[in-house]
């Protein structure tokens, strides 16, 4: 009866280890939470991503961050198509000269230019204006002000470095093939985060540098 009980107990223990672990497998990927996240947009797409990694490690918060940083990247030839239009352009410019300033933003006398501005900077995105031309870009002090807590010392580098224009390292007087190998360097770091993702949508990009 003993060794009943001992054989009984050992399996049941077995069970409760395996029904556990299915529990645990049971539990949604960061994949899984990101495919959830992508399925919207613009500010709903953001504020869901938020409260994805809210219990997401360093490790899973990484790489949740850079995919969504890619996937703003993704997004960007659609978010970028309104200003290509040169009759906004010429609004954006007599409204804000040669430097973007939200706080300008409601003297636009174009309510649609204005409501398109609106939908970029609560979408991600922020406002660059370089050599005349406005654009919409990936907001990375949002991105660092909202993961900051849930990335890793080298995504979030990487994303001060994007921020910084590589300002950061031109500041140094880096040559150009200086500057360019410790861009690639910071920016391998963070990839370094996607090794155990093999399926990740980011890869490694530093062939071009």
């Amino acid at each position: 009866m003993a060794r009943f009980l001992k054989c009984f107990y050992s399996v049941l223990l077995a069970f409760c280890l395996i029904s556990g672990s299915g529990v645990a497998f049971a539990q949604p990927s960061v994949f899984d939470r990101f495919e959830e996240v992508r399925a919207q947009a613009g500010p709903e797409m953001l504020g869901a991503a938020e409260r994805a990694v809210y219990d997401m490690n360093i490790e899973e918060g990484s790489v949740f961050a850079l995919m969504l940083e890619d996937e703003l990247k993704r997004m960007w030839i659609d978010v970028n198509k309104p200003f290509l239009q040169n009759d906004m352009q010429q609004i954006m410019r007599n409204t804000f000269g040669d430097e973007f300033d939200a706080a300008k933003l409601e003297s636009v006398p174009d309510y649609n230019v204005k409501r398109i501005v609106r939908e970029v900077l609560d979408s991600g995105y922020t406002i660059e204006d370089k050599n005349g031309h406005f654009y919409p870009w990936p907001d990375y002090a949002y991105l660092i002000r909202a993961y900051g807590s849930k990335i890793s010392d080298e995504v979030k580098a990487y994303f001060e470095l994007c921020l910084a224009d590589s300002e950061s390292v031109t500041a140094k007087g880096l040559s150009l093939a200086e500057e360019n190998e410790e861009k690639a360097a910071v920016i391998l770091r963070a990839e370094q985060y996607l090794l155990n993702y093999p399926n990740s949508y980011r890869k490694a990009n530093v062939a071009s540098l």
